[in-house]
């Protein structure tokens, strides 16, 4: 199958990250020796999504104050001279984020040389984790201080008394939507930083996979190119209750809307239904030979006005007793609040869809297809269903406020960064244990009941 997933480490070109933070901190004069100690201490991410807050004090003293932040944004800014004197760069338009998988972080290999950080002995294809974690950990630093008591407890959740009516074990979509329009945001402002908060799409904000929708557009607008009908009778023909006689008459067009009727068809068995990764990659292929501007044109389509069997997106928007996801964004901006989206849908989806809820696409990130010549590939390039942490504390200008998804998969690395509250939406059921085991059960959950379009209960 024509599909592969890259990630950049090596081989991405990575830009100077613009810095609220850096233009507002002095330098210290030293660098103090116990620095580098210290840092050997330090892991470059967070395993499995925390960080703890004794990470941040760089100095070892004990206390996080102002000179940490001033540390780990002097380290940031070496590693960003670094990138820059390779021509190399760390925007995410250049690639998502993926940490070094080695045991041995690179803060280890850091030294200190006439008063200043020297990276010589850090691998190349690791400074750009110094340069993104480094600067995540002078935001974070700031945020909690000016000056703190260093412990063991996670980063997340240190501000969760910001949230009027904090539950960290459920809340309704109404008191959800009250307390967000009450946040204190003092110590943002105090920071000098733009509070953020971050959202997932499918399942979070609305009911359902974007991508169905927009694969049923396709297959109505009949442009489906027959170089992609041998993959999908392939996918048809891996499932029970086929007839690979039948099928073998099939166009692409006829063989994608059979999948698509079959994944939506809940009386079949199992094993007569496609996956809902059969059903992904048999998208990509029907885009394959398609130009990226038609494809747009139909995406918009099926967020709009749907499709012959799918009613228009926004009716599939979340809502129990006034509280929608559009509701709560525009409280969110009515304070200030920068409103981004990460999602695995297409990043063209993703685009149409989030402009339902008002965000423009320069604030949302989606999985990215490999384009030649204007046209579509097949060829998934890079997605973000496991990097929304990585990719948060790669493209947010500031640790985010709250952050709402319901994956316990793709979601649980970015909800456990929330710096006030992640809010798990309609979350499935292994959500409440790994919420309970890795983040010390501080989640909100919060169950819709209906949406949009239908005033009945979710199933």
């Amino acid at each position: 199958m024509n599909v592969i997933l890259t990630c950049r480490h090596l081989c991405v070109s990575l830009v100077v990250l613009a810095s609220t933070l850096s233009q507002n901190i002095t330098y210290a004069e030293t660098i103090p020796a116990t620095v580098v100690q210290h840092m050997r201490t330090i892991r470059a991410a967070p395993v499995k999504g925390e960080r703890f807050v004794r990470e941040l004090d760089v100095d070892g003293d004990g206390r996080l104050t102002h000179e940490d932040a001033r540390l780990w944004q002097r380290l940031a800014d070496a590693a960003q001279s670094a990138l820059k004197s390779r021509h190399m760069r760390s925007s995410i338009e250049d690639g998502y984020y993926l940490p070094g998988q080695e045991a041995q972080s690179p803060f280890s290999w850091v030294a200190i040389k006439d008063d200043q950080f020297d990276l010589e002995k850090v691998p190349v294809e690791r400074w750009i984790d110094i340069a993104i974690e480094a600067k995540w950990l002078a935001m974070q630093v700031q945020l909690l201080g000016p000056d703190v008591q260093v412990s063991d407890r996670p980063v997340g959740g240190s501000l969760s008394k910001a949230l009027p009516g904090y539950d960290p074990v459920t809340m309704s979509p109404a008191q959800m939507c009250e307390a967000v329009s009450h946040l204190d945001l003092s110590a943002y402002r105090a920071a000098g930083l733009t509070p953020t908060a971050t959202f997932d799409l499918d399942g979070t904000v609305w009911t359902g996979n974007i991508m169905e929708s927009f694969w049923g557009a396709v297959i109505d607008a009949k442009i489906i190119k027959e170089e992609a009908a041998p993959i999908l009778r392939s996918v048809l023909n891996g499932m029970s209750l086929v007839d690979p006689r039948l099928t073998a008459k099939y166009s692409a067009n006829d063989a994608a809307r059979e999948i698509l009727r079959r994944f939506e068809d809940r009386t079949l068995p199992s094993d007569a239904r496609p996956t809902a990764k059969d059903v992904f990659l048999a998208i990509l292929q029907s885009l394959q030979g398609l130009r990226v501007d038609d494809v747009r044109k139909i995406a918009r389509q099926a967020v709009e006005h749907g499709s012959s069997m799918y009613p228009p997106w926004d009716q599939r928007l979340f809502a129990t007793d006034g509280c929608t996801p559009r509701v709560l964004i525009e409280q969110l901006r009515k304070q200030g609040v920068d409103v981004y989206v990460i999602t695995a849908t297409l990043d063209v989806l993703g685009d149409e869809g989030a402009t339902i809820l008002g965000i423009a696409p320069d604030h949302v990130v989606g999985s990215r297809l490999l384009v030649r010549r204007g046209k579509y590939t097949g060829v998934l390039s890079e997605g973000p269903y496991w990097l929304k942490g990585e990719i948060m504390r790669q493209w947010l200008p500031s640790p985010p406020i709250l952050v709402f998804g319901d994956s316990p998969a793709s979601d649980f690395s970015m909800l456990q960064q929330a710096m006030v509250a992640g809010f798990t939406i309609n979350s499935r059921a292994p959500m409440p244990a790994r919420d309970r085991d890795e983040a010390g059960g501080r989640l909100i959950e919060v169950n819709y009941r209906g949406t949009m379009g239908d005033s009945s209960r979710l199933p």
